[in-house]
């Protein structure tokens, strides 16, 4: 799912994301309904094929239930934790990126780069103000 083309966007977003923070952003995805879920196992039950699934990797649990949850499943995880980004791909994560990446694509990636400007909602880099050919670490080598 790319998010350029209409047709590619999720139904919805559903979401194991605990951390405030992290869950602030999710709020600024436009149009697109976000759906919170209390603990990992109820992603298996809400998740369906057309949903975009987001986990905090670091979470107690929720390697436990990626191979169960249906969907396309991102998650993301600090950028040090190599052992467990590799576990989740394992675990049957369809794409595990570090939290930086992770977010700064997010509103992109569901709805799309011209919705995302138009709707206010704010990549990342728009937020932190890093510029282009930058990152969160600064910029690129």
């Amino acid at each position: 799912m790319t998010g350029t083309d209409p047709r590619d966007r999720p139904a919805r977003v559903v979401a194991f994301v605990p951390d405030l923070m992290d869950r602030s952003r999710l709020g600024r995805l436009g149009s697109i309904e976000v759906v919170h879920a209390r603990n990992p196992t109820e992603l298996v039950d809400i998740a369906t094929a057309e949903d975009l699934v987001v986990v905090d990797l670091s979470r107690t649990g929720v390697l436990d239930v990626l191979g169960q949850v249906a969907g396309e499943v991102v998650g993301f995880a600090s950028h040090v934790d190599a052992e467990l980004l590799a576990a989740a791909a394992a675990s049957g994560c369809g794409e595990v990126l570090p939290r930086s990446r992770f977010f700064a694509g997010l509103a992109r990636r569901v709805v799309g780069e011209a919705e995302a400007t138009s709707e206010g909602t704010q990549s990342q880099s728009q937020v932190e103000g890093i510029g282009p050919g930058e990152d969160a670490t600064g910029p690129a080598r």
